[in-house]
């Protein structure tokens, strides 16, 4: 038994044994049970953290400004972390430091909180990156009133430094939030804080952007501004200056042209000599009111260059003309060697021509005292068929000018030295114009030139070869009696008293208008051989004054009258505007003898010429009062030519004169009043060639060359000559001429000669 009892024993204490350590193993399944059951609550409240960071962060992003940002981020802090209060507070932009108070604050009294304090405590901080529990000891002693225990706090950081701080907490009241065995909830509101701090980023580059195109918008703002504003001040430019160019000129047209007409009187020696130095000095007063006008308008960008038919050694040798007594009267020579190779016709502005070289060869006049002045035009191998490059030189053996003052010797107002405009004189503009007009005009006017050596100016320039000039009838050229009656149109008595004196001495009778409406009427009464306007006057001016007369012409198939502008107002524009309302030409006041002189020749010349033989000039529409000349011939021309010729014009004068001019060469004339009617006409029958107008009414003769030349297309037929006739004497216009259809251009005013030669291309 007692073996037995022995064996029961350690039976029990092995039960007891097994049951020990299955009731430990029991225990430690509890304790990790509960540790899942932890870990789980702990994911659990991670995952809605994280649910709550995305909704936050969707929210965030639509917040438009930083305020409705910065409640937006402290509502979710306290939120997700469970937590009694948030704060954030960030630095501003400017400066680089916190803002004197927090941006959002919610879950505090702010009315208790000293922010100054926190501020400064904040400032201190040495943390550089990641979140910090921070005690309530630590914190500055001012924040002791509100009984904070524990709290969160973040900076937020990125590649541009501080942002800002996050704060999350609890009270005193509170429990203790943290467990540091229980590192989770830092981690998550690191993960939070450097969502807000990407967020912020991204703002701040919002911001930049934003901060960048604003920037551009305002600056664009500010150069169309700028831009308008300039605008606006050369408009004001160009009306002072059209203003003072008439104010001026106007009182300077009776001052010079009353001294003028007192030279024609008997004067003994010594008053003849003071009318000379008086006269002198108003032509020079004029040139250094021109230059300023010039100037100004130059610098306004109101002056432009115009392009029109000249003949070039004629203009050179009129500036050496007009400045060969100056060179005689200092004993210099005055040369100018032409160029065989240059063309006799070119396109361009000859008045700014004849101005640069005027302005160049009277400087070195001035400036030399010994020898002589060069001016040498030269042909330059660049040139082709169509257009030539010419060089203009101007050379001298004066006091020429030194290396340091040379680059500013085409400022405005510049000469050499002060001492050179006490003992030369000059306004110091001439050159500084040159120079501009010779940029304006396609070129670069250059210099070279040493002390005592002389100088040289030149520059080149591109023209178009014209066919043919118009023929300049100078004063010299003019006969000084005339016969036949003027009207005078002119507001300003001292400028009437001085035209009519003027007319009449020249052997003409003067009708005197002092308004546009008078004169309106008087042509209305009788007609005149000529009719100088003036521009700027009450009731009805020059423009309107012209274009009534010119429509009671055309509504009773009247001859045209000559109609001259007189302006003060010597800009391009001026002239463009004149000739637009239906004047023929166009003088500047103050205007003098010769002027009125040459424009009698060409008007009374034209008209004798019209009268005697039909054809020589059958433009009654023309832009210019001087008679084309007659371009040189190789051969004999026809004198008769057979065949059908179609003349598609709209003015009823017109029509009869070139028809005359048509069938005294033997041709047979159909005529059409429009491009319509030309069109219809060449669907019905053919001809040997068409001479076509371009500005009609109804249909034009663009238009009308482009049916012709559809009908003739569709029918197979032989396309008919067009010769093209217009005023418009531009390359462009030429250009879509040709563009259209068109075989050949004639540029008005016509005569005979054109058409033969036309003619004997075409049909012979």
């Amino acid at each position: 038994m007692p073996r037995i009892e022995r064996e029961r024993e350690r039976s029990y204490a092995e039960l007891e044994q097994a049951y020990a350590a299955l009731k430990e193993q029991i225990s430690h399944f509890s304790v990790v049970q509960q540790q899942l059951i932890n870990t789980r609550d702990q994911l659990d409240r991670e995952l809605v953290r994280f649910g709550s960071m995305q909704r936050y962060n969707t929210l965030a992003l639509q917040q438009q400004d930083i305020d409705h940002f910065a409640l937006t981020t402290v509502e979710a802090v306290i939120e997700i972390f469970e937590l009694e209060f948030g704060l954030l507070w960030l630095v501003e932009e400017e400066g680089g430091e916190l803002a004197p108070d927090p941006n959002a604050v919610e879950g505090l009294a702010t009315d208790q909180i000293e922010w100054q304090p926190l501020r400064g405590w904040l400032a201190q901080l040495s943390i550089d990156s990641g979140g910090a529990i921070v005690e309530s000891d630590a914190l500055p002693p001012a924040q002791a009133s509100l009984s904070l225990s524990q709290l969160l706090l973040y900076p937020c950081m990125s590649e541009r430094g501080l942002l800002g701080y996050l704060f999350t907490g609890v009270t005193l009241e509170g429990a203790d939030f943290y467990d540091p065995a229980k590192p989770e909830l830092l981690t998550s509101f690191n993960v939070f804080g450097q969502q807000v701090s990407a967020l912020l980023d991204n703002r701040l580059d919002a911001a930049v952007i934003k901060l960048q195109m604003e920037r551009i918008r305002i600056s664009e703002q500010q150069q169309r501004l700028a831009k308008e504003e300039a605008l606006q001040a050369n408009e004001a430019k160009g009306l002072f200056l059209a203003n003072m160019s008439h104010e001026i000129r106007t009182p300077m047209n009776g001052v010079l042209g009353m001294m003028q007409m007192l030279q024609q009187t008997p004067l003994n020696e010594q008053q003849l000599e003071y009318l000379t130095t008086a006269i002198e000095s108003g032509d020079w007063l004029m040139r250094v009111i021109n230059d300023t006008l010039d100037y100004s308008k130059i610098d306004a960008g109101k002056l432009k260059v115009e392009s029109a038919p000249f003949a070039l050694a004629h203009e050179i040798e009129a500036v050496a003309s007009l400045l060969q007594p100056r060179a005689e009267a200092k004993s210099i020579t005055l040369d100018v060697a032409l160029d065989p190779a240059l063309p006799e016709a070119v396109a361009g502005d000859s008045v700014r021509l004849r101005q640069i070289l005027t302005n160049l060869v009277g400087n070195s006049i001035k400036f030399t005292q010994q020898g002589g002045v060069m001016m040498a035009v030269v042909r330059l191998p660049a040139s082709t068929a169509q257009q030539v490059w010419i060089r203009f030189d101007v050379k001298d053996s004066g006091i020429g000018i030194s290396k340091e003052v040379q680059s500013e010797i085409f400022n405005a107002f510049a000469q050499a030295d002060n001492s050179t405009t006490r003992k030369f004189g000059g306004t110091g503009l001439g050159l500084s114009i040159s120079k501009r007009l010779v940029q304006l005009m396609g070129g670069e006017l250059l210099l070279e030139s040493e002390p005592e050596q002389g100088a040289r100016f030149w520059f080149e320039l591109p023209f178009s070869v014209a066919a043919t000039a118009p023929q300049v009838i100078t004063a010299s050229q003019a006969e000084e009696r005339f016969e036949g009656e003027v009207l005078l149109v002119e507001d300003h008595w001292v400028n009437q008293k001085l035209a009519r004196s003027l007319f009449e001495s020249l052997g003409l009778s003067v009708t005197v208008a002092d308004n546009g409406q008078v004169a309106v009427d008087t042509i209305k009464q009788r007609s005149f051989g000529a009719i100088f306007m003036d521009c700027q006057m009450p009731l009805l001016d020059g423009y309107a004054a012209t274009k009534l007369i010119r429509k009671w012409e055309q509504e009773r198939n009247l001859p045209r009258s000559h109609i001259i502008a007189l302006t003060a107002n010597a800009t391009s524009e001026e002239r463009t505007r004149c000739i637009a309302c239906g004047m023929d030409d166009f003088l500047t006041k103050p205007f003098n003898r010769n002027d009125i002189i040459a424009r009698l020749q060409a008007i009374f010349a034209a008209s004798a010429k019209a009268s005697s033989e039909a054809g020589a000039d059958f433009d009654s529409k023309s832009e210019s009062a001087q008679v084309a000349a007659e371009p040189p011939s190789t051969a004999p021309l026809p004198e008769k030519f057979s065949g059908e010729l179609l003349l598609v014009e709209d003015n009823l004068v017109n029509q009869k004169i070139a028809e005359v001019v048509f069938k005294s060469l033997g041709l047979t004339v159909t005529i059409a009043a429009n491009g319509e009617e030309a069109v219809a006409i060449c669907r019905q029958r053919r001809f040997d060639i068409i001479f076509m107008d371009l500005q009609m009414p109804v249909m034009d003769g663009f238009d009308a060359t482009i049916g012709i030349r559809h009908y003739e297309r569709q029918q197979g037929l032989s396309p008919t000559p067009i010769i093209a006739l217009t005023a418009n004497a531009t390359d462009g216009h030429r250009e879509r001429c040709f563009a259209v259809g068109m075989d050949d251009f004639l540029t008005k005013p016509l005569n005979r000669d054109e058409i033969v030669q036309r003619l004997a291309t075409r049909l012979v």
